[in-house]
């Protein structure tokens, strides 16, 4: 039996088109006709869509308090808080340690793990996130024990990599693991078995942080990760001040919306006309590489756009670009 066989006989487990987030968003249906005339007006079209997923954020502060008052129970009892992801928020979980770390120095209490390691950062590694036993393996292999607590961040609630890790956690730690996610929880329940055995677990606290389709179909790395990496963001910098941090929450998300994506039209523009002459951009960063990782690295072999250039494997179909 070949590869494709074996997955024949289990791809109903990943036919997932119909949960929210996988869905086409009504708002973004005819994006790319309405950009092509009106670039501007596209620009603030997607920044609607990101201002309508945040503005749901505000109504979850009761509903989100558990999770501000577990980790700030951890990191004031020295234990330890660990983030797993894969893809999308397996990057945010480690710009998340990294901005922990850049806060308090010398600070050995926040962790992150990704599926794929390190490697996944610049090249998506889609094999991995599909074995939940290397989810709770690689998590064992960080030291997690008795006392630490474990929050999972998966967009549509079904990964596989990150289930693992949270039942390892549940089975492990005092501290009931933190799963959220982004699609309704009675979706999940009725389509997808690994997800329904999760939410069902009573050691387990599940948060669904629901965003709706995403402004390009299926690009979980927007809507979805930016919603994750803020309510968990927001825990680690407040801690139990829930009232301040979504007070501060809505007067950002105030100031986002006066603010016009359309002034990035001249850079949208500018980059367009350099790919279309053959040419190539880089980035340059200082701290923030992570950041510019997660809106490149989804490409060959997700979408059709090149791969980073492999010293090792050079061909003739080379990055757009570079960092």
């Amino acid at each position: 039996m070949n590869n494709a066989d074996e997955f024949l006989q289990v791809k109903q487990l990943f036919q997932l088109g119909d949960l929210p987030t996988e869905t086409p968003n009504p708002a973004t249906a005819k994006l790319s006709e309405f950009a092509e005339k009106d670039v501007a007006g596209g620009l603030d079209l997607l920044r609607e869509v990101d201002l309508a997923a945040l503005r749901k954020m505000l109504a979850l502060k009761d509903r989100m308090r558990p999770v501000f008052v577990a980790v700030a129970d951890t990191l004031e009892a020295g234990d330890r808080v660990f983030m797993v992801g894969c893809g999308a928020t397996g990057r945010l979980s480690l710009s998340l340690e990294y901005l922990w770390r850049r806060r308090h120095p010398g600070s050995e209490q926040v962790f992150s793990l990704m599926a794929g390691g390190d490697v996944a950062l610049v090249h998506s590694l889609e094999g991995f996130e599909d074995f939940p036993e290397f989810g709770a393996r690689h998590l064992l292999q960080l030291g997690f024990r008795d006392g630490d607590l474990l929050i999972g961040p998966t967009e549509g609630g079904e990964t596989p990599y990150v289930i693992g890790a949270i039942e390892e956690a549940a089975r492990v730690s005092r501290r009931p693991p933190l799963f959220m996610y982004c699609n309704p929880r009675d979706v999940l329940m009725q389509k997808v078995e690994r997800s329904r055995r999760v939410l069902a677990n009573p050691k387990v606290q599940s948060f669904a942080l629901e965003t709706g389709p995403m402004g390009l179909t299926g690009s979980t790395r927007m809507q979805a990760s930016t919603v994750l990496m803020l309510m968990i963001g927001l825990a680690l910098d407040f801690g139990r001040d829930v009232d301040g941090a979504f007070r501060m929450l809505a007067e950002w998300i105030d100031r986002l919306g006066e603010q016009p994506a359309s002034d990035f039209k001249d850079f949208v523009l500018r980059e367009a006309e350099t790919y279309a002459e053959g040419g190539h951009t880089c980035y340059t960063v200082d701290e923030f590489a992570i950041t510019v990782f997660t809106d490149t690295t989804e490409r060959a072999p997700t979408f059709n756009l090149a791969p980073f250039d492999n010293p090792k494997h050079l061909t003739d179909r080379h990055s757009l670009t570079y960092i």
